[in-house]
């Protein structure tokens, strides 16, 4: 077998403090443990276009062993900035000259004998290909969203040249890398029904996960007395929406179910303008019930999940997907209310066995769910969470032994 080697290309990685960079930085970090000589190429922080969703902590957390090699982007800039949004396959493709040149260097000074790519943005792939094709390196595509086929995909831009471009680019991927990787069962299924001539053994099933190691001796003290804490961390983009939930929280309020003393629900991460959550708030008056704040570090965002009584999750028309934050919410151990459509979120909710799953845009039935809740014990505090069956099923260590047989794998081919 051919020497352990990896080359990872993604633009997720830290500093960027996007979800996507905890999978990658999860695995990074136990490939290392497993014996693989880690690189990784990524983009350049001030070339990032999340540059308010930065977390420079989580750069400690990178092996000391691991080579990271960081390089430009071309950006278009006004007047033709307009046109980002159409560009294929995505707004990153701008990395494809710097990190092309770049990895073509570092698998030849590193004998680099296996690629990594995490997607989206879906440029990794792209360069990937490219890297696989001049190189005959093996490659594993870890695709981490739906793609040509993600649900919330308008109807206008399933048709015409640029999506027809974007299924080609697609199937390429399919076609030329090794091993395809899907983070759910449901997104494993809907790759190996659409691609039926394909070997069905090239899509695998590694599931997002959390690091044990993070949560380690981790302090649960509540800081808001003794007021009920509903969190929800993470991003609100898409469809998202969080004002069904406001709404139900504003018509108890004027109902007298529940009293601004009792509830506090707190939204960690950035919001979409479109939601215009500050006037929603202001509208309704709940600005002593619900706050909004900024991106945190990530250490400080588990303890603010850690310290609440209940998680929420707003995850709606995905039913490929599962968001990565749930699984570091069944590791907190707390109730979760999901807001979710039948799919792969609210079956893994349903699995956890903690949680109530209701239709994101029912505002009856959330009224009636945060009203359980509320009656509901409120879970002990512990920092021993190693008996807990998250931990066991979805812990990295035990997803990136998963990811070390499939790079294997193609290393004996």
């Amino acid at each position: 077998m051919k020497e352990k080697t990896l080359l990872i290309v993604s633009t997720n990685f830290p500093p960027d403090g996007r979800a996507g960079t905890q999978r990658v930085l999860r695995f990074t970090k136990y490939l290392v443990k497993l014996g693989w000589d880690v690189s990784v190429l990524t983009l350049k922080p001030e070339f990032s276009l999340y540059k308010t969703i930065q977390d420079y902590s989580l750069l400690s957390k990178v092996p000391t062993s691991v080579d990271v090699c960081r390089t430009a982007v071309f950006r278009l800039v006004w007047p033709f900035s307009g046109f980002n949004s159409y560009l294929i396959p995505d707004r990153e493709v701008g990395w494809v000259p710097s990190a092309c040149r770049q990895g073509l260097k570092i698998i030849g000074e590193k004998h680099i004998s296996c690629l990594y790519s995490s997607a989206p943005p879906w440029t990794t792939n792209v360069i990937c290909w490219w890297l696989k094709k001049k190189s005959g390196v093996k490659w594993v595509a870890d695709i981490r969203d739906p793609w040509t086929r993600r649900p919330w995909m308008s109807a206008q831009d399933r048709r015409g040249v640029r999506y027809s471009l974007l299924r080609k680019i697609e199937q390429t991927v399919v076609n030329y890398a090794d091993r395809v990787i899907l983070n759910t069962s449901n997104l494993h299924e809907d790759f190996r029904a659409y691609y039926r001539e394909v070997d069905p053994q090239k899509f695998l099933t590694i599931p997002n996960g959390m690091d044990a190691d993070d949560f380690i001796g981790l302090d649960g003290a509540k800081t808001f007395g003794d007021r009920f804490v509903v969190t929800y961390g993470g991003s609100l983009y898409r469809k998202r929406d969080p004002r069904p939930f406001l709404q139900a929280l504003s018509e108890l309020l004027r109902d007298k179910a529940v009293a601004e003393s009792d509830l506090l629900v707190r939204f960690l991460g950035s919001v979409d303008a479109k939601f215009d959550m500050h006037g929603w708030i202001r509208e309704h008056n709940l600005q002593s019930m619900v706050k909004v704040e900024p991106p945190i570090a990530h250490d400080q965002y588990l303890k603010a999940l850690a310290s609440s009584d209940v998680l929420l999750l707003i995850q709606p028309d995905t039913d490929l997907q599962v968001p990565s934050k749930l699984f570091e919410y069944m590791a907190i151990g707390k109730p979760v209310l999901a807001l979710a459509h039948d799919g792969a979120t609210s079956d893994t909710v349903e699995e956890y066995g903690n949680g109530m799953v209701v239709k994101p845009y029912d505002v009856i039935a959330i009224k009636s769910a945060i009203i359980k809740l509320l009656k509901t014990e409120r879970t002990a505090e512990t920092n021993d969470i190693s008996d807990r069956e998250p931990i066991r099923k979805w812990s990295a260590a035990t997803t990136s032994q998963k990811l070390d047989s499939v790079l294997q794998e193609c290393l004996a081919t």
